[in-house]
């Protein structure tokens, strides 16, 4: 199981990230580094509906 999402981002190889550009900007085009991850199932649930935002 993972210990954080930190140590998600540092164990990802460098072939599954993708830079990609999300529009210009006041400062030039903004591009961001995305991956993606299949994360484990939690099958403890403690009975607790989310809170919206």
């Amino acid at each position: 199981m993972l210990a954080s999402a930190d140590q998600a981002i540092a164990d990802a190889p460098g072939e599954v990230w993708e830079r990609r550009s999300c529009g210009g900007g006041a400062k030039g085009p903004r591009r961001y580094d995305w991956a993606a991850v299949h994360l484990p199932v939690i099958d403890v649930f403690d009975g607790d509906r989310p809170t919206p935002l």
